[in-house]
């Protein structure tokens, strides 16, 4: 007859392979094929240009995301599918680019 103290050391193993497979599967769903474009916007003199509005269009969907610059000039589009892109950026008074 097995006693409580026996079958311990059986569930050890299994306990750390479930939580090891727990732990792998977790990671993968975490993977993404999603990158991100960011920059910052400056004018011709290097200065930044805060709140300039910048569109990033998909070639081949013409799906287009907005954003604009932060106080520093700075901007960021977080979650952007693989593909060709262009980039618009317009500010009052300046050439849009």
């Amino acid at each position: 007859m097995q006693t409580q103290k026996d079958s311990f050391p059986r569930f050890v193993p299994a306990f750390y392979g479930m939580a090891l497979a727990l732990i792998l599967t977790s990671a993968a769903f975490a993977q993404s094929s999603n990158g991100s474009v960011r920059g910052s916007v400056r004018d011709q003199t290097n200065a930044v240009i805060p709140g300039a509005k910048l569109e990033l269009t998909n070639k081949a969907t013409g799906v287009a995301l907005g954003a604009t610059s932060n106080e520093a000039g700075l901007y960021t589009f977080p979650s952007v599918i693989g593909g060709q892109y262009t980039l618009t950026v317009t500010f009052a008074g300046m050439e849009t680019l």
